[in-house]
């Protein structure tokens, strides 16, 4: 015998809390896509499940949609775009594809739209608009191009998570070169270990850091570090403690304010790369290997 009292809270607990207007969902990117493959492809999907169930069946035909739908910025090379729909491991996912990350991500330029709100612990605020963080990029990109950084070489940074941080990974990136970060918290042995491994040709630092309200000047580990990298051909220091910290004592080093402040903004260029794989001890690439593969890679050319 059912227990009214227990069958009845059972379905209110079940009941339907919120549901979207049909305008509502008629506005949502997976409704537009709903459309563009039912355009594309003739079918009738008109939910969550059957979209799902396409895009598991239809997993080649899913993924060129996915390209489109987003306007994926770059060449989408040619058939097929996905080389196995069985195996996960000899899967390669458009494998004629021509892309650069920072360009989709600087396709944005809306100068009153916020790309990066940062806080620092001592509580300052730094707000770049995406117009900023481009121009921002654009003058980086530029001192790097001027360092020689291109396409496989390697830029390291010994910073903070601050937007500094994020420009120099979109500008490395956007040049076709390797970027590799280490926290300023770490010590010397842990740096070198890192970056001795890639040899990298340009790093930028700071001054220092701030961590429970102690200011912690790490001029000193850099001076050890930059003479245990002789791949470095140029060294910048952003100044975070001090507002004029003084440089001399490291070896290649300059002020990077100085040097960015002769830059004006310019036309930001990419360099579209297939999707490879760079072996970590000799840079060879090796075009056939999976990302998580990085031991093939290397066992095929060193």
């Amino acid at each position: 015998m059912i227990d009214q009292t227990s069958a009845d809270a059972s379905s209110a607990s079940n009941a339907m809390l919120w549901a979207p207007s049909e305008e509502r969902i008629a506005a949502t990117r997976l409704w537009s896509f709903m459309q563009e493959v039912n355009a594309e492809y003739g079918t009738q999907l008109d939910s969550y499940d059957a979209v799902y169930d396409w895009s598991v069946n239809r997993l080649e035909d899913f993924w060129e949609q996915i390209w489109d739908h987003f306007e994926i910025l770059g060449d989408k090379g040619y058939a097929p775009y996905l080389t196995s729909e069985t195996d996960v491991k000899a899967a390669r996912f458009f494998p004629t594809a021509k892309v650069n990350f920072a360009e989709n991500l600087l396709r944005y330029r809306d100068p009153a739209s916020e790309a990066i709100v940062s806080w620092t612990e001592a509580g300052h605020q730094e707000t770049l608009s995406y117009q900023a963080l481009c121009d921002r990029v654009s003058r980086m990109q530029q001192w790097l191009q001027d360092q020689g950084v291109g396409h496989g070489d390697k830029v390291a940074v010994y910073l903070p998570n601050t937007p500094l941080a994020v420009i120099t990974m979109l500008a490395t990136s956007s040049l076709g070169a390797v970027f590799s970060s280490a926290s300023p918290d770490f010590g010397v042995r842990g740096v070198l270990d890192r970056f001795e491994q890639i040899e990298p040709k340009v790093l930028v630092s700071v001054d220092g850091y701030t961590y429970a309200g102690k200011a912690l000047d790490i001029r000193p580990k850099l001076e050890e570090i930059v003479a245990g990298l002789p791949s470095l051909e140029a060294v910048a220091i952003a100044p975070f403690l001090e507002d004029n910290p003084a440089v001399a004592s490291i070896a290649k080093a300059q002020r990077l304010d100085h040097v960015l402040a002769k830059y004006d903004v310019a036309p930001l260029t990419y360099l579209r790369q297939t999707w490879t794989t760079r072996c970590i001890s000799c840079s060879r690439l090796a075009p056939q290997a999976r990302p998580s593969a990085l031991s093939t890679a290397k066992a095929a050319c060193c």
